[in-house]
C-alpha cells in the first residue's frame, strides 16, 4: 500500500483550498510592494492614479481567507 497524506477527496480539496490561500496572499503582498514603488515614481507620487486592481484583490482574498477560516473552526460531523 503505497502511503498517501490524503484518507480521502475532502482533504485534497482542504489542502488545495488552505495552499491557494496562502499564494494568493504572498502574491497580494509582493504586487502590493511593486505598486507602491511604481506609485513613488509617478508624477506628483501616484496622487492621480486610481487603482482598480484592488477592487479585484481585497474581495478575492478577503473569500479565500473566510473559507478557510470557516473550514478550520467547523466543527465536525460524526
Amino acid at each position: 500500500m503505497v502511503f498517501c497524506i490524503f484518507k480521502d477527496m475532502k482533504n485534497i480539496k482542504l489542502f488545495l483550498l488552505y495552499g491557494i490561500t496562502i499564494v494568493a496572499i504572498i502574491a497580494v503582498i509582493i504586487w502590493d510592494q511593486y505598486m507602491q514603488e511604481w506609485l513613488a515614481l509617478q508624477p506628483d507620487g501616484g496622487e492621480q492614479v486610481m487603482r482598480t486592481d484592488l477592487f479585484v484583490i481585497y474581495p478575492v482574498i478577503t473569500t479565500l481567507v473566510v473559507l478557510s477560516v470557516y473550514h478550520l473552526f467547523k466543527k465536525k460531523s460524526p
